[in-house]
């Protein structure tokens, strides 16, 4: 019989994670969680005063004095700037791959620049594809590795003014269906999350007119935003033991917008951070 625990197994000690993206937001938090489980973690980040504050708050999170917090500065819009990076971050030395860092540029079609496209691919797209490529090589030569890529419900269904975003966070996903293919007979595991809107500092920065917010939390069956803290547990149970088995999913965390049109339900926040929050829990002024 199997054991309950073999199951639910969630401990990463001894494992080594990379986390791009990862001095703040969803990014940060996906950081935190995977030290609380036992990891240690490497914070990649564009500007060194952002890395150092990502590091001391990730250290606060470690389970034992053995985990090791390190902190790396790199720029991912370009060929050179990734490259920098994984000459940097040493590309035989992780164990985890989270391809948290992201940029999204809304513009209508006549309205995308080159510089647009081409920066909205480099971050989203081609840094994720050459910091596999090359992470994944210590990764076979272990027998052993897990990466998560963080996309979009945008990826699955796009916009009007999101052409550029929709179109790159669409290849993420192909890109860790592929990888998940070609690493998956070297104990390597590639899975992808499409989450909806949630409350990052880009959330926040997109999504901050509450009539528009509560428009699109009208279209969610769940009548509410994710938080990055379940969007972060989720992570840590796709690198974990416990989600050995899970390779090549790309897995929707948006609450069921996906799945259908729910009826309406007059969603009417009064703040921002009510988003966050059940429609039963607003009507009891509870959280």
């Amino acid at each position: 019989m199997t054991e309950i625990s073999e199951v639910l197994d969630l401990d990463l000690s001894g494992k080594r994670a990379l986390v791009t993206g990862s001095t703040r937001g969803l990014g940060l938090v996906t950081a935190q969680t995977l030290a609380h489980a036992g990891a240690s973690v490497g914070v990649l980040g564009r500007d060194d005063e952002g890395v150092e504050a990502a590091v001391t708050v990730v250290e606060e999170n470690r389970v034992s004095t053995a985990q090791k917090v390190v902190g790396f500065t790199g720029d991912l819009s370009s060929t050179s700037g990734v490259n920098r990076v994984i000459e940097s971050v040493g590309a035989t030395e992780w164990d985890i791959l989270i391809h948290s860092a992201g940029i999204a540029l809304p513009r209508h079609l006549s309205e995308i620049s080159n510089d647009d496209w081409n920066s909205t691919i480099a971050v989203n797209v081609t840094a994720p594809f050459l910091l596999s490529q090359a992470l994944s090589v210590g990764m076979v030569e272990r027998g052993w590795g897990r990466i998560v890529s963080v996309s979009s419900h945008s990826g699955l269904r796009t916009g009007a003014g999101s052409l550029s975003y929709s179109v790159s966070k669409a290849a993420l996903q192909m890109l860790g269906k592929a990888l998940a293919v070609e690493l998956g007979p070297h104990g390597i595991r590639s899975n992808v999350i499409c989450p909806t809107i949630f409350l990052s500092d880009m959330g926040r920065e997109l999504w901050g007119d509450l009539d528009v917010l509560n428009e699109k939390i009208e279209q969610i069956p769940a009548k509410r935003l994710g938080t990055m803290t379940e969007l972060a547990g989720l992570i840590l149970f796709l690198v974990s033991p416990a989600g050995d088995y899970l390779n090549g999913a790309v897995i929707n965390a948006d609450g069921g917008l996906y799945a259908g049109r729910p009826a309406p339900s007059g969603v009417d926040l009064a703040d921002l951070d009510q988003a966050e929050i059940s429609p039963n829990q607003r009507r009891s002024g509870t959280n």
